[in-house]
């Protein structure tokens, strides 16, 4: 009876959600109160969202792009980052990404300081720079970003733009891994199994082997990392339908470059040289 009840809530939430939206979109356009930016914006980043999420209107990344530009600079970080995103992932057209990337830097926001330093590492739309890279995921890492911690204990793993350092590697990942980011679980198991940064110790090594499998059967990240790695032909045979499969699975949990795969392998476009992970 509860379940029923919270079916019946969420319908009628919805249909609030599109009156508060549509509301704020007639506001908008026909009285179009410029002179207080934080009205637009208001309206524009619900609009950007919807397009680019597809929810109630079909996916629009152009439309998307649209709403999101009117944002004033000083605005947003979170639509900022988003319009970056677009720029980045589904048009690889990264001066237009990183110029909205470092607006919302200026925010201080740490998704778009990690996305900084994958440009940097994989030279998208500047001079390759590994020691850059790693200044960025710092930033981002010492904001608790879980993805740019384990980007920087890569660095540390590797000695790419940083001194090679397995103790440092080791207590990056394992922030991490706290937060589920599933690489960094799986590079606990190694660290653990190797000793790399810390005392071998088997049973921690099997601890977070088994979370390891367990997040990856469902983890949209892992299935869109695999999906790539079919679609590039990197360490596995390339093999296009089994990369549509994996991005088709993880782009039903909403993941954006999953679904900017789809398309490009639906409309037969070539992938960008360095698939954005």
């Amino acid at each position: 009876m509860k379940l029923l009840e919270s079916k019946i809530n969420m319908k009628y939430i919805k249909y609030i959600v599109i009156i508060i939206v549509l509301g704020s979109f007639i506001t908008y356009k026909y009285l179009n109160f410029g002179v207080n930016p934080s009205i637009n914006s208001s309206v524009q980043y619900p609009f950007g969202s919807i397009y680019y999420k597809g929810r109630l209107l079909a996916r629009n990344y152009d439309k998307t792009l649209e709403w999101y530009v009117k944002i004033p600079d000083t605005d947003d970080a979170e639509a900022q980052y988003n319009a970056g995103l677009v720029y980045d992932v589904v048009y690889n057209d990264y001066v237009k990404a990183l110029e909205w990337y470092l607006k919302a830097v200026k925010q201080n926001l740490p998704d778009a300081q990690n996305n900084i330093g994958i440009m940097y590492l994989h030279g998208n739309g500047v001079t390759k720079d590994a020691h850059k890279a790693a200044e960025w995921f710092q930033k981002a890492a010492e904001q608790g970003y879980a993805f740019a911690q384990h980007n920087l204990a890569v660095m540390y793993l590797e000695g790419l733009g940083v001194i090679k350092d397995y103790g440092k590697a080791y207590q990056l990942n394992n922030q991490a891994a706290k937060q589920d980011v599933l690489l960094a679980q799986y590079n606990l198991w190694l660290a653990y199994s190797y000793g790399w940064g810390i005392t071998k110790d088997e049973s921690m090594a099997r601890k977070w082997l088994t979370k390891f499998k367990k997040s990856a059967k469902t983890n949209a990240e892992f299935q869109y990392g695999a999906g790539v790695f079919y679609q590039y032909g990197f360490e596995f045979t390339k093999s296009i339908s089994k990369a549509k499969k994996l991005y088709e699975k993880a782009a039903k949990q909403g993941h954006v470059c999953a679904k900017a795969r789809l398309e490009e392998i639906s409309e037969g476009r070539e992938p960008p040289l360095i698939p954005p992970l």
